[in-house]
């Protein structure tokens, strides 16, 4: 499914990146030194609801795969809040064209 999504993203030459991901149930408690050891470990972003979609796949032996749009920013010194902006309603109408195009393959 991700190799799938992937693939409709750069037909659309959408900027993705691929990599891990920190999910967490506990918002707002991405502290300055927690978000320097996971950007050490490599981790390109923190969600809240990944875990559990990976989880009802497992359960339900299903393939799930994320798109992920990133609104807010949490890597720069002053927290960049980006909900709400034009570039993330844009950035979803693409993410949707691109799960719709993938859903059809």
């Amino acid at each position: 499914m991700q190799a799938v999504l992937h693939a409709q993203a750069q037909r659309r030459r959408l900027p993705v990146q691929q990599g891990p991901i920190w999910t967490t149930d506990a918002p707002y408690r991405e502290t300055p030194l927690k978000i320097q050891q996971f950007q050490e470990a490599g981790v390109h972003a923190v969600d809240m609801e990944m875990a559990a979609l990976f989880a009802v796949g497992h359960y339900r032996q299903c393939e799930v795969g994320a798109l992920l749009v990133v609104s807010d920013e949490c890597y720069h010194p002053v927290w960049k809040p980006g909900f709400g902006a034009s570039r993330l309603r844009q950035a979803c109408d693409a993410a949707v064209t691109v799960a719709v195009a993938a859903a059809s393959v």
